[in-house]
């Protein structure tokens, strides 16, 4: 800390700001100001001239910074809770480990700020502008955020368990892992200034919306998975694999997009969720039953789940599938009749007339079923 400019700050608002117009060039260095027994009693910041300020470390707990200008500061672990930041304007400030926890920030401005693992736990932040900020590891639990302006703005890993985000403006933002679930987050604004308002009611899905309406590609690509996909699940031994990889090429050359679940759990989704999630995107699935065991609890989970989406079960000649079918009989969407298979060379032979033709009937069936309804 420069003690000329912690005494020249002791001065009061008006005698700063002069000394900030006269000396345009100074970056004022206030860090640990309040933090290395400077005092700080009675100093009142608001309206005060803090841009570029380095003010890290810095104690103002409970200060009044109301419509200060804070500008490219930096507030690297300096602690604010408490304070009065209503109307600040803290525009490209760096706020590394920030501590805002219990601040009254309505309406304040952060556009452009940094503030990774900052904390607003239980802050008011109604109106406050975020544009182009960047969180990551940023903490809002608890913190009023109605109205907030998050355009631009990047979500790495932050925390909102509990916050509130209604009416916030979230076109471009970027969201990625975010923790916690909000206390309510309606009427998220995902479109710009220049387009007709579109709302969600969710911060995750608002990026894939917006994504979705505006780019052809995305949208295309989801159109051919959701007509053509196909989820093929079964046991991925050496000897299973082999039949599913024939089957899997069968269905290409036919123009269908194979889904083979062949790939690790998540380490925050369960097995059955993400099986459940692909079967959503598919057309049909095919299960390999071969070795019953390992697929009835994701059949379990996948059939009751999506009714439209019609099951052909396969499996080598001469596998026990007596308990199986046994649960699964009754089951609208389950295609009759297993196909029954020599090796991987009869399986690809017969792709066509054992399995696609099947699944087309059954959907085209269900449509005609529907309409009729």
């Amino acid at each position: 800390m420069n003690e000329q400019h912690f005494s020249i700050l002791k001065q009061g608002t008006s005698a700063w700001n002069g000394w900030r117009s006269a000396n345009p060039d100074v970056q004022p260095d206030l860090s640990h100001v309040g933090s290395t027994g400077a005092s700080l009693p009675g100093i009142d910041f608001s309206n005060t001239n803090l841009t570029e300020c380095d003010l890290t470390g810095a104690n103002l707990v409970g200060a009044n910074l109301s419509g200060a200008q804070l500008q490219n500061s930096n507030f690297f672990r300096a602690n604010l809770k408490g304070s009065d930041l209503r109307k600040a304007q803290f525009s490209l400030a760096h706020m590394f480990n920030a501590n805002f926890t219990g601040a009254n920030a309505e309406a304040a401005e952060f556009d452009g700020a940094l503030l990774w693992y900052a904390d607003f736990t239980n802050a008011l932040c109604g109106g406050c502008i975020f544009r182009d900020a960047g969180f990551r590891g940023t903490r809002f639990q608890g913190t009023n955020l109605t109205g907030a302006n998050f355009e631009g703005a990047s979500f790495i890993k932050t925390h909102l368990d509990n916050a509130i985000i209604d009416r916030c403006r979230i076109y471009g933002a970027s969201v990625w892992d975010v923790q916690g679930t909000p206390a309510s987050q309606n009427g998220l604004v995902i479109s710009s200034d220049s387009e007709s308002s579109i709302t969600v009611d969710e911060l995750q899905i608002g990026q894939f919306i917006h994504l979705l309406l505006n780019n052809r590609e995305l949208r295309n690509i989801i159109n051919t998975v959701a007509r053509k996909g196909v989820l093929i699940i079964g046991r991925f031994t050496s000897e299973r694999k082999a039949v599913l990889d024939a089957i899997r090429l069968e269905l290409r050359k036919d123009d269908y997009v194979p889904l083979m679940f062949d790939f690790d759990k998540p380490d925050d989704r369960s097995y059955t969720e993400t099986l459940t999630t692909l079967a959503h995107l598919s057309r049909f699935v095919i299960a390999d039953v071969t070795d019953a065991k390992v697929v009835i609890q994701e059949l379990q989970a996948v059939m009751p789940a999506l009714p439209s989406v019609p099951v052909k079960m396969v499996a080598q000649r001469g596998a026990d599938l007596n308990l199986i079918l046994g649960d699964f009989a009754a089951r609208n969407n389950l295609l009759p009749k297993v196909f029954r298979y020599e090796d991987q060379d009869d399986a690809a032979q017969q792709v066509v007339e054992q399995i696609i033709k099947p699944a087309e009937a059954w959907i085209e069936n269900a449509k005609t079923s529907w309409w009729k309804e």
